[in-house]
């Protein structure tokens, strides 16, 4: 029997009860030692720890058998998981690679601890694939990895279905932690999508990779799990010329089908404007011509921009984070989305013609140079741009695995 880990170690349970029987000539007391509980002292990474002691033969509880190493050393300690967030570092039509930090273990060094990742049914959320047993129940995708990172291509993942990921290390002894999952939808002609894990990483099939911009550029900040340097801080000084911005044109233009996605933590706005640009992407030298979103600063909501074809939500954004989604595929009619619940706003004045080009996160399109307009103040996360309409159930889904 042990006892899982997560992100933390985890003695496995020890019973000892020992004793020894002084001979006949010397004495014939029974000398006892006493047990050990979770508190003992005993080293027992040490080859010789307690060596040669025998169970009393009249004691009723069961004897474990030792855990031990390759070299015969004893190890009842699970691995230590400091860094436990797994992360996504490509995503394909059915192949994701994941990474993660390396765990540390007692006894056994980096080169003996084994990896295994498993992959959750399509229902699974983050609160029920988090412990051992929940994750060892999943689907095995990557078996015994020595390396901190794993790919799987396969029948596993379909189109349109969204899974939970993680990862068990176990040390020599068999001793296992568990990390904390990552959720993603796949199969739904991902355009761009940055996590922010590794700076402006796209890691989407496109590797349309974003440039982090500014005299004094966004700073890295703690996520919506509170994961360090997982997310990006927006000041909203525009002196700074603070923005993220793709290396390369999006790829969606005109009324083609496309979804924007992405989570945010909007602060206390010292804007001029009254609005400030969270992602988009187009031309503002026409009408209609640009695809985004944007804070308003008076009134407190998240709302479309399409540059002079606009749509208030109405919605008013919390001082949490939140998921916002906008999905459009040509007429007057915009799908809005927060936290995976369609919204019912206005129409659009008219048909969009957006111009592609490189998408703008944290600031207007196309600035990089000191002076960039409407800055937006707060955090924003996990971008995302798709080349199709994403339906109701399959946002519902992204959301669930990505909270």
């Amino acid at each position: 029997m042990r006892r899982e880990a997560v992100g933390t170690r985890v003695r496995a349970p020890i019973w000892l009860s020992f004793g020894a029987l002084v001979s006949a000539a010397a004495c014939s007391t029974l000398l006892s030692i006493e047990d050990r509980s979770l508190e003992s002292t005993t080293d027992f990474s040490r080859p010789d720890a307690e060596a040669g002691v025998r169970r009393d033969a009249d004691a009723e509880a069961e004897e474990p058998s030792e855990t031990s190493t390759s070299d015969g050393r004893t190890d009842f300690v699970a691995p230590v998981v400091s860094t436990p967030n797994v992360r996504e570092y490509s995503l394909d039509v059915a192949k994701i690679t994941l990474a993660w930090a390396p765990a540390t273990d007692n006894v056994s060094d980096g080169g003996h601890l084994r990896y295994n990742a498993y992959r959750s049914s399509s229902t699974a959320t983050k609160a029920n694939f988090t412990t051992l047993a929940q994750v060892k129940a999943g689907t095995r995708i990557c078996t015994d990895v020595v390396d901190t990172n794993c790919t799987y291509t396969g029948s596993l993942l379909v189109s349109g279905e969204a899974y939970m990921f993680n990862v068990v290390v176990s040390d020599e002894a068999g001793n296992e932690s568990v990390y904390q999952p990552v959720g993603e939808l796949f199969g739904r002609a991902l355009r761009i999508f940055y996590p922010f894990n590794y700076g402006g990483l796209d890691v989407s099939p496109n590797a349309n990779n974003a440039y982090v911009n500014g005299t004094t550029p966004p700073v890295h900040t703690t996520d919506r799990f509170g994961f360090a340097t997982s997310a990006y801080h927006f000041s909203g000084n525009s002196a700074d010329g603070q923005i993220v911005i793709s290396a390369n044109p999006i790829g969606v233009s005109g009324v083609t089908p496309r979804t924007l996605a992405f989570w945010i933590k909007a602060g206390t706005s010292t804007a001029t404007a009254s609005a400030a640009v969270i992602a988009a992407w187009g031309s503002t030298t026409a009408n209609s011509q640009v695809f985004g979103s944007y804070f308003g600063t008076t009134n407190g909501s998240l709302n479309f921009w399409g540059y002079y074809n606009d749509v208030v939500t109405g919605e008013l954004v919390s001082s949490g984070w939140e998921f916002w989604a906008f999905a459009y595929d040509g007429g007057t009619v915009l799908r809005c989305f927060k936290n995976g619940v369609r919204l019912s706003p206005p129409a659009l004045a008219s048909a969009l013609s957006t111009v592609d080009g490189r998408i703008g996160i944290g600031a207007q399109p196309g600035t990089i140079t000191a002076g960039s307009a409407v800055p937006y103040v707060g955090d924003i996360d996990d971008v995302r741009v798709y080349s199709v309409v994403l339906s109701d159930s399959e946002m519902t889904r992204l959301y669930n695995v990505t909270r």
